[in-house]
């Protein structure tokens, strides 16, 4: 599937490729990351947490959204991710529509 989404009754992978010191261009590979996933309206879903860990490949972290979360087909969310590497701390959002897989 090339369309973005947060997968209903699937786990969704969610992957932060390349990630650089802004300063020295230099891949980070030891940066705690974490999400929560958030309806449109702001509150947190429940069991929408996720870890995401480095991998073998400098500067890629790689997590996943469990697949018992409960979306709702349509619906808006957002994935709120901090990633920290101290002293510097990195705040961003993923905003998808949930669906199911097959759509």
């Amino acid at each position: 599937m090339n369309e973005e989404a947060f997968y209903i009754g699937t786990d969704t992978t969610i992957v932060l490729s390349n990630l650089r010191d802004s300063i020295t261009g230099t891949l980070i590979s030891d940066a705690t990351i974490a999400g929560v996933l958030y309806t449109a309206t702001g509150d947190a879903v429940s069991g929408g947490t996720v870890s995401i860990t480095a991998t073998a490949t400098a500067g890629e972290y790689s997590g996943s959204l469990s697949d018992s979360i409960a979306l709702v087909a349509g619906n808006q969310y957002y994935l709120k991710v901090t990633v920290t590497k101290s002293p510097k701390v990195l705040v961003f959002h993923i905003v998808r529509f949930a669906r199911y897989y097959s759509e």
